[in-house]
């Protein structure tokens, strides 16, 4: 037994572990590609019904997303939408059964895109007044509720000096609320995931740097 544990202790350690089975590839899927340079990048995924996986994705060069829809038995690409302008998508997710939401950055400002799961867009739409969003921040963050209404928590302002700004969209795109989060001493505060509770509230999780913490601490927010 102690010969056992040694063997396994110095695969461990080597990090040369292996399963049985092993596992395997099922499909692989490289395009099709945002622009002809090639730089794209897939930031985000979603799985939706009837083996639907809804894929964001971006071009470095050109700063151009694209949305695609993936058949998930097979790999097979069902169709692609371009997102025009969004340099950084962040996430995607489904509201109700046939539609999808986008969430991107279009350099400072957030951009949202609601297309149906069929390809068609409904709206896209980016809000300025949610505030600039803080470089070198982390991602703006998204949820959706029950009744289909979109969350985003983002970090606003200086990088060094950032809020939490959330803020609650409807399904057409319009601001049902926003409500930005200061600590004290005009510290750092960036969020980093958001859920919402079964009574339909929001929790934002973060991080902060309150009354000149010399590291980041956590930070929770329910609304």
């Amino acid at each position: 037994l102690i010969a056992g544990l040694q063997s396994m202790a110095g695969l461990f350690a080597q990090g040369d572990i292996y399963f049985n089975p092993r596992p395997g590839i099922v499909w692989e899927h490289t395009g099709p590609q945002v622009s002809p340079s090639g730089e794209e990048a897939a930031f985000a995924a979603v799985l939706g019904p009837g083996d639907a996986v809804f894929m964001v994705a971006a071009n470095d060069m050109t700063e151009d997303g694209l949305v695609s829809r993936f058949d998930a038995a097979s790999g097979d690409p069902v169709w692609s939408a371009p997102w025009p302008g969004v340099n950084t998508p962040c996430a995607i997710a489904l509201v109700g059964t046939d539609k999808i939401i986008c969430l991107g950055r279009s350099n400072a400002v957030i951009s949202l895109l609601m297309l149906t799961t069929d390809g068609t867009e409904l709206w896209s739409q980016v809000y300025p007044a949610i505030g600039e969003l803080a470089t070198s921040a982390p991602d703006p963050v998204m949820a959706v509720d029950s009744n289909g209404d979109i969350l985003v928590s983002a970090a606003t302002g200086e990088y060094n000096q950032s809020d939490v700004t959330t803020t609650k969209i409807d399904q057409q795109g319009g601001v049902v609320w926003q409500e930005t989060y200061t600590s004290s001493g005009l510290q750092f505060d960036a969020p980093h995931d958001i859920t919402i509770d079964g009574a339909g509230n929001v929790i934002v999780v973060g991080t902060t740097t309150q009354n000149g913490a010399d590291a980041l601490d956590h930070l929770v927010l329910k609304y």
